[in-house]
């Protein structure tokens, strides 16, 4: 039993390290940046694909009466 204790309490003292140490990252983080543009440029991860989305909508001109009359009206 006493075994199953000081497990469970090395588990709880390294989870809370790390956690510590996430929070002091992120302190630092704040404390380090000249101003808000800075610091949220440095926390938010960078944009992974900038590709262009291609447009879903298609020219009244070249759309089937089917496609028209399954068009969902948007206000």
């Amino acid at each position: 039993m006493e075994i199953i204790v000081i497990v469970l309490l090395i588990i709880y003292a390294a989870v809370k390290d790390v956690l510590f140490y996430k929070e002091r990252e992120k302190l630092q983080l704040k404390l380090m940046s000249k101003d808000v543009k800075e610091y949220i440029s440095s926390t938010e991860p960078p944009p992974k694909d900038t590709k262009q989305q291609e447009d879903p909508f298609i020219p009244i001109e070249e759309a089937t009466i089917d496609q028209i009359l399954k068009a969902e009206d948007r206000v």
